[in-house]
């Protein structure tokens, strides 16, 4: 009967692997709560991107207006000053 004792408790040693079988089930929840952080932390980039793509956009159009005003004063000094030669 040793040798059956020895059997038994070499199989419990390796069905056990280091886990309970309720691991599983009580791992989900603790999953949904680190989920969730990261989740709220890739939203969050999501709209300070969205921010920066907005401003960029904006800071394009500031840029080309002010441009092109430059343009149009350059052109009515031109003229300005080709109708005081005339």
């Amino acid at each position: 009967m040793p040798g059956s004792q020895a059997r038994s408790g070499a199989h419990q040693q390796t069905g056990s692997h280091g886990m309970s079988e309720n691991s599983g089930a009580g791992a989900q929840p603790n999953r949904a709560r680190f989920d969730a952080e990261p989740l709220r932390e890739v939203l969050g980039l999501q709209g300070y991107i969205r921010k920066y793509k907005a401003l960029t956009m904006m800071k394009n159009v500031l840029a080309s207006e002010k441009y092109e005003k430059e343009l149009a004063n350059q052109r009515a000094q031109l003229t300005s000053n080709a109708a005081l030669w005339d």
